[in-house]
């Protein structure tokens, strides 16, 4: 395939991608909201009862937090997100008020001056006597909509907590299940345990973080269920991960949307490159078709909703990434913060599941030592600086990793996985590489 020929397929993807993705938010608006309000109802007692941020305090009940400086002084890996999923409810029930086409892209609902969407919700439903306005969120795809819209006309908030938690639990059941029948045991532990660091109890609980889990785990099955094609082709790779940055920038709420990037490139890596010269184009180029996804697919929001409602939305979003990516930290008054902050506030904010992790990685070390199977190699070298990612990440994305370090220290699950996948590289005998796939691996 030539130069051109690789543009024009990703351009023609790309308009496939937003004008796709446009289209199935149109249907999903087109739904009685009558129905779906009904069931939002329900919601107002768990948010009631939960606060805007709840943490689950495993074996000691639970911590109501009713403050958004409560959260982040109290911040930890076990904070639900009810604050967003008010929003994403609100979003879902919103009644049309205008053609169907325009609602779709300025995604309208109701909110209650500076009052928590949280309050609006249990305020809109109880019956209570406010004022109410209706505000637009042009600058997101929302794209889980698609998703909620149609599951809100069957079944309650909580109901759909359940679905998650069960949907989390099969694709993560399938990596491991695919991994084992393939002769990858050993790698089901990386899974696991990265898995585990990103509390699944927890986004079962909280709509917004699931949408990263689902595409990751997804990503995952996908690779192994055609594995000999990943192993043969590396222009998949990239392929592979332009649609995913799209995807992500669709559905995603911004909570830790590199986690799509880094834990799939991190295993092709380590299952299908053994040169590591080659390995560190595929990390970069990976990592910059990924980008590309993003950022167009996010692009191509702003310049759709732009033309279509007459608004700016094109510039609200460029004022809100120009904020987001600095250091500034109004939300938390007076107190300065620099870059490197957004590194220990994420570090801190699930430390002693990462003491875990270094454990985990120190028993690696010691078996491999004592089975003799030791020995950095230089395939190990790009699955090393894979793990960087997050790091990467927070320093550019300072302000918001910040502000939500109690959910965006989820990128970590990156670093994580890196770590447990090298300690496992260390724990194999090194094997010759037959065809782009280590002799065993990968086949059936």
């Amino acid at each position: 395939m030539t130069l051109a020929t690789s543009v024009k397929k990703y351009i023609l993807t790309f308009f496939i991608m937003v004008l796709g993705g446009y289209l199935l938010l149109v249907l999903a608006y087109c739904l009685p909201t009558g129905e779906i309000a009904d069931n939002v109802a329900e919601a107002a007692l768990a948010f009631y009862n939960e606060g805007p941020y709840r943490q689950l305090n495993f074996g000691g009940g639970t911590k109501e937090i009713y403050s958004f400086m409560d959260s982040m002084q109290r911040s930890g890996n076990s904070t639900q997100d009810n604050f967003t999923d008010a929003i994403m409810l609100l979003n879902a029930e919103n009644v049309n008020d205008e053609n169907v086409f325009v609602e779709a892209l300025k995604v309208n609902r109701v909110t209650s001056g500076d009052q928590l969407p949280t309050d609006t919700l249990i305020a809109l439903h109880t019956g209570a006597d406010q004022p109410y306005e209706t505000g637009s969120y042009a600058r997101y795809w929302h794209g889980y909509l698609v998703f909620l819209k149609p599951l809100l006309l069957i079944f309650s908030y909580q109901q759909i907590r359940y679905l998650l938690s069960l949907v989390q639990l099969g694709l993560a059941a399938a990596v491991i299940y695919l991994l084992s029948s393939k002769g990858k045991g050993l790698y089901c532990v990386p899974i696991v345990l990265t898995y585990f660091f990103l509390n699944p109890a927890v986004c079962s609980l909280s709509l917004q973080y699931t949408s990263i889990l689902v595409l990751t785990m997804t990503e995952l099955v996908v690779i192994l269920r055609r594995e000999e094609r990943y192993a043969a082709d590396k222009r998949r790779w990239l392929y592979h991960f332009f649609l995913a940055g799209c995807l992500t920038s669709y559905f995603d709420f911004l909570t830790y949307p590199a986690v799509t990037l880094g834990i799939p490139l991190i295993f092709l890596l380590s299952q299908y490159e053994e040169n590591w010269k080659n390995g560190l184009k595929e990390l970069l180029g990976c990592c910059l078709i990924w980008g590309t996804g993003y950022v167009a697919m996010w692009a191509g929001k702003w310049a759709l909703a732009s033309l279509m409602t007459g608004e700016n939305v094109f510039g609200e979003a460029i004022s809100s990434i120009s904020y987001r990516t600095g250091s500034g930290t109004a939300e938390l008054g007076e107190a300065a913060f620099g870059r490197l902050d957004a590194i220990g506030r994420n570090l801190a904010a699930n430390k002693f599941s990462l003491i875990l992790i270094l454990i985990a990685f120190a028993v690696c070390l010691a078996l491999s030592v004592w089975r003799q199977t030791f020995q950095f190699r230089g395939r190990h070298v790009p699955t090393v600086l894979a793990g960087l990612l997050p790091f990467g990440w927070y320093l550019v994305v300072s302000n918001h990793s910040i502000v939500h370090s109690w959910m965006t220290f989820r990128t970590l699950a990156i670093f994580v996985y890196a770590l447990m996948t090298t300690g496992v590289m260390l724990l194999e005998k090194p094997q010759p590489f037959l065809g782009g796939t280590r002799a065993g691996k990968g086949r059936r």
